[in-house]
């Protein structure tokens, strides 16, 4: 009986840290994308104009679906 009990409370608490890390890296991988992004509108881009762009509209879809799949995962 207490170990089902256990069981069930470390399976709750994997999936709340999991949905946590989710949200936390997809965050961070969505701000770099926007940063990346505006970097390359109007300052001068790091790696080229094409591939600022290129990289930046990437992590924000990565983000997006970081996000999206931790939000769904609970």
């Amino acid at each position: 009986m207490m170990q089902t009990i256990y069981e069930w409370e470390m399976e709750f608490m994997l999936e709340r840290i999991s949905k946590i890390m989710g949200t936390v890296f997809g965050s961070i991988i969505l701000v770099l994308g926007l940063v990346l992004l505006i970097n390359a509108i109007i300052f001068r881009p790091m790696l080229g104009p094409i591939q600022d762009l290129t990289v930046g509209f990437t992590s924000i879809l990565i983000g997006a679906i970081i996000l999206y799949a931790s939000r769904r995962a609970g």
